[in-house]
């Protein structure tokens, strides 16, 4: 307890703490994320995302909701900047939606960018602790990544005028 109250107060925002059991709990910026014991990332499954629902991720305390609705004024912000929130036009999405740890070399084309990007990269830039990038989920539909949680959103199934069903995702 005294090592996880020191590593909350202290300066180092990307330190990390070694538990009992092979638990660990990390700082990543103002937060603290506790993971459990080690293991390889293969060790995950795809997790079904049920809309309306939540999905929590067995590393890292990473939950995602999903949900829907039509009131285009609760799409706000900029999309490039998606990190803990992101919206797509569910009508244009193939289901079924689920939550699974990224592939190494796998690529996402960011909202608003004009290329494709590795997602290990975009971790990388978001501030995600290199221990952790190995776990870290991403959310997909049949076909694509549409989302790096924490990271960025994908350039696809984007909300337009025409748009009736807005999907609604948020990290939390």
């Amino acid at each position: 307890t005294d090592a996880v109250l020191a590593l909350a107060r202290g300066a180092d925002r990307t330190a990390g703490v070694d538990l009992p059991g092979g638990l660990r709990v990390e700082r990543v910026g103002d937060a603290l994320r506790a993971l459990g014991p080690s293991g390889t990332a293969d060790e995950y499954p795809d997790l079904p995302l049920l809309v309306p629902g939540i999905v929590r991720w067995p590393v890292g305390g990473i939950r995602v909701r999903a949900t829907v609705h039509d009131d285009h004024f609760r799409v706000a912000g900029d999309p490039r900047a998606a990190n803990s929130r992101a919206w797509f036009d569910l009508d244009r999405l193939t289901t079924p939606l689920s939550m699974r740890k990224f592939s190494p070399g796998s690529r996402i084309r960011p909202f608003g960018s004009p290329g494709s990007r590795k997602i290990s990269d975009l971790l990388g830039e978001a501030g995600i602790p290199r221990r952790t990038r190995p776990y870290w989920p991403v959310v997909t539909d049949a076909e694509q990544v549409l989302w790096v949680p924490g990271a960025r959103a994908a350039d696809v199934a984007r909300v337009g005028d025409e748009t009736l069903s807005i999907l609604e995702l948020t990290m939390g």
